[in-house]
């Protein structure tokens, strides 16, 4: 008997993994056939360029914000064949294996109503979140979603009544783990604040399980380490240090401490070697065209900026908790923070019933874990949408624990009448609440979509142009061209082919593969190409860039000339400028 109960239990299992496995299948599927799926930041089409081969004509594993493990199975893959957009299928599995589990979990519960209430409450987090992050991918948030599946195996894991028996889990958690790592680690200690939150909470109830805490977390911080000690290791060359530290630097200026007016503070620029014509070009986030562009300048330019700009304590604290709850009602994070309030509102209806003392410290742990996330971001001073994304990426399973999986039928179908009619009158209220989100969270996701496919139309009418001068090579205008990404598998690049153009405020300026891909067209740095290589080219949408037309005129006695012009599919005239000599 016992042996029958167990084979019937093993059936259903399975049949539950299969079912979860199609279902999602069919949702990504459908998203990807609504139309086509961009990436959302030009990140992750540099870092497809860099992996694939079409940056220097050699697939790398140096992917600068990926660690090396990933980048070198990646490196792998394009060498067995480049045609392949590896980076791409990557991209979407990181997605679908975590929602995957996500969505097995949530629809493995015994009863048959309670199964189809929690798939609809995975539809809800399908439209609401999901189905933009398959349309509009980034790799930050693809780390977050393999943080959303290791939480949701740590949540499982503690459910258990037998970790022995609970292998297949142990190993999720930790691929989860290693793959929100490998691809992000910023958004990993984000996740792991998380996963040490919720190992505490069940200590505190449950002592018995501190051993195999202790195993678990060991066996983490092995993997960990592990992964530090490959990306140590294979990037430990003085030329890739170098620039990591020439990109640690520049980001502080673009991301956290802008370059102040130069006519404002003329004597710091002049004491550091930097004219108005250089930091024009800083401002304008186009490097490589100066020596003065460097990590040492860079840091003391930083310095200065805060040091002017520096608030006390007491505004800093002030300024940051009004901009947390500014922050969390924006456009873009509406429909997300929509549903998380509708899953706490519905884990609360269930917390008051049950009044169940775990539930009672995740579900307040949830709300201090968003909050106070957001405020310390801002409160060092950078927040972006897509943290926010992946903040609620990684709370998710536990809303989906307390709101869904410990959801109360006596709740759901009450047979008082005067509960039965509050329970439709909610219902009714709840449909209107989710369906006028919906509404704003698909109109959300297409202008997105629209505005990045017309930035996008420019790189592409360029690309076509460059396709045609092979022995060409073209620098962009990083500001007319800062939107602009590329489709998911886009047309592949013939083997050993190489994009003959790039941004000149690009990340990957100065990086040992920038050096590789500059040789093969016989200059180093940017400013060497434009002024001493008649193969090189610089191209702007409008009028010819200031920053760049001052400094070759004033220290290197040149001057732009109109070669030609093209028109992208929005409109939108490209310039394309050859640098001659000053007449």
């Amino acid at each position: 008997m016992y042996i029958t109960n167990k084979i019937k239990s093993n059936k259903k299992e399975y049949f539950t993994i299969f079912l979860a496995i199609i279902i999602n299948a069919i949702l990504f599927l459908y998203a990807l056939s609504k139309g086509t799926s961009y990436y959302i930041t030009n990140d992750d089409y540099r870092l497809r360029l860099i992996s694939s081969g079409a940056y220097t004509g050699d697939p790398s594993y140096q992917l600068v914000f990926i660690k090396a493990f990933i980048g070198y199975v990646l490196q792998f893959l394009y060498e067995i064949n480049q045609t392949i957009q590896w980076y791409d299928f990557y991209t979407l599995l990181c997605m679908y294996l975590p929602t995957t589990y996500l969505l097995y979990t949530l629809i493995k519960q015994k009863k048959v109503i309670i199964k189809l209430i929690n798939f609809f409450i995975y539809f809800l987090f399908y439209i609401f979140i999901l189905y933009k992050h398959i349309m509009l991918p980034q790799f930050t948030i693809i780390s977050a979603f393999c943080g959303l599946g290791a939480v949701c195996s740590l949540i499982n894991l503690l459910e258990a009544n037998n970790f022995k028996k609970k292998y297949g889990t142990i190993f999720l958690f930790c691929v989860f783990n290693l793959l929100c790592f490998g691809i992000r680690d910023e958004i990993f200690f984000m996740v792991l604040v998380m996963e040490v939150f919720i190992l505490i909470v069940n200590v505190l109830i449950d002592k018995s399980i501190l051993k195999f805490v202790f195993k678990l977390s060991a066996c983490i911080i092995f993997l960990c380490l592990t992964v530090q000690v490959v990306d140590i290791i294979t990037l430990s060359n003085s030329d890739y240090i170098e620039f990591k530290n020439y990109t640690k630097s520049r980001s502080l200026i673009y991301d956290y401490y802008p370059a102040p007016d130069y006519e404002l503070h003329k004597e710091f620029y002049d004491s550091i070697g930097m004219n108005a014509d250089i930091v024009n070009a800083l401002q304008t986030r186009t490097l490589d065209v100066d020596d003065s562009l460097n990590t040492e300048n860079y840091n003391k330019v930083a310095e200065y900026s805060k040091s002017i700009n520096e608030q006390t304590i007491y505004l800093r604290v002030r300024q940051s908790l009004i901009n947390t709850f500014k922050c969390l009602i924006s456009d873009n994070i509406f429909p997300q923070i929509a549903l998380v309030a509708f899953l706490f509102a519905l884990a609360g209806i269930n917390i008051m019933k049950d009044k169940n003392e775990k539930d009672i410290f995740y579900f307040l742990g949830s709300i201090g874990y968003i909050l106070f996330g957001v405020f310390i971001l801002i409160f060092r001073g950078r927040i972006m949408d897509r943290i926010i994304e992946a903040i609620i990426l990684v709370i998710m399973p536990i809303l989906f624990y307390i709101a869904s999986c410990k959801i109360n039928l006596k709740i759901v179908i009450p047979k008082e009448k005067k509960k039965i009619l509050l329970t439709i009158m909610c219902s009714a209220i709840g449909a209107l609440y989710l369906s006028g989100t919906y509404y704003i969270a698909r109109d959300n996701i297409y202008e997105q979509i629209n505005n990045i496919k017309t930035l996008s139309m420019r790189l592409e009418a360029l690309q076509g142009y460059a396709k045609n001068h092979p022995q060409n090579f073209y620098f962009y205008n990083a500001l007319d061209f800062i939107g602009a990404s590329d489709r998911l598998f886009s047309a592949s690049l013939e083997n050993e082919k190489v994009l003959n153009m790039d941004s000149l405020g690009n990340w990957n300026s100065k990086s040992p593969n920038y050096y590789k891909r500059n040789k093969k067209y016989g200059f180093t740095s940017a400013i060497d190409g434009l002024v001493n290589c008649k193969n090189v080219y610089y191209v702007e949408c409008w009028d010819f860039d200031s920053s760049i037309e001052g400094l070759i005129n004033n220290k290197y006695k040149k001057q732009s000339s109109l070669v030609e012009q093209i028109i992208a599919d929005d409109g939108t005239i490209i310039n394309i400028y050859e640098i001659v000599n000053l007449k």
